[in-house]
């Protein structure tokens, strides 16, 4: 019940984030309007070989890298080196970028090498947002031919 109401907490702050404050999302992905809008419960982003890629960023900026450490009861996520600022997906008429934001990160606890944990599984509370808005929550799963984000919850049936 805990973890529950603290992921929910983390939501509404994430709903509203500062660009003071930082941030631990995901690397950005393209996806073409037209799916998006067709995207229901249960459909999957297949992100290929790799699970998403982690970062932590203030406002619009990379601070640091991040790398999922998973375990049976609790993720954690290691940070890595400070990275340039990337140069990412760009938005347009028939693409819009995703970015999954997953939790605020103390200030204090940012340096290469920490590792952060949370009390509730990263992987299956995934938040996306394209252009400021909350789309749909979703979680990291495995398949055969790799990884994929599975829509758990799309904004408008909540």
């Amino acid at each position: 019940m805990r973890n529950a109401q603290l992921e929910r907490l983390n939501r509404s702050i994430l709903d509203h984030l500062s660009p003071k404050r930082p941030c631990l999302v995901t690397e950005k992905l393209s996806m073409s309007r037209k799916r998006l809008a067709e995207m229901e419960t249960g459909d999957w982003i297949d992100l290929g070989e790799r699970p998403v890629g982690l970062f932590v960023r203030r406002g619009e900026k990379i601070l640091y890298r991040g790398e999922w450490l998973p375990a049976e009861q609790e993720e954690r996520v290691r940070i890595e080196e400070a990275v340039p600022d990337l140069v990412g997906e760009r938005p347009g008429k028939k693409r819009i970028v995703l970015e999954g934001r997953l939790a605020m990160v103390p200030p204090d606890r940012l340096a290469p090498g920490a590792v952060l944990s949370f009390p509730w599984k990263l992987s299956e509370h995934i938040h996306l947002y394209a252009e400021g808005r909350y789309l749909a929550e979703a979680r990291l799963i495995r398949h055969d031919g790799g990884y994929a984000l599975e829509i758990l919850e799309r904004a408008d049936e909540a």
